[in-house]
């Protein structure tokens, strides 16, 4: 009767042991969705601030060249404005020359 009774325990320990073998299994594999999802979260925040970064630097460019164009507009206004001074002058010298 005593061998009856140790394979119950026997059996019951292999039980309890594959029960706790997939219940370990079980807790493994959530860790490892969760760690899976969190990588993917951080790779999805470290993406979205690459976008970020690419488009302040987009917008930079764009900042400089609208620039750039305003200040050779400029420059082309006062060389218009030189010549026209510097055709007035001539014309006005003309003038007094001739009389």
């Amino acid at each position: 009767m005593t061998q009856k009774l140790q394979k119950k325990k026997s059996r019951r320990s292999t039980a309890d042991a594959v029960e706790y073998l997939k219940e370990r299994a079980a807790k493994e594999i959530a860790l490892k969705e969760q760690e899976l999802e969190l990588r993917k979260k951080e790779q999805e925040n470290m993406m979205d601030r690459e976008k970020e970064k690419n488009q302040q630097q987009e917008n930079l460019i764009a900042t400089m060249l609208q620039q750039q164009q305003q200040q050779q507009q400029m420059m082309m206004a006062m060389i218009n404005q030189q010549q026209q001074q510097s055709q007035s002058l001539l014309t006005f010298m003309e003038n007094f020359v001739s009389k």
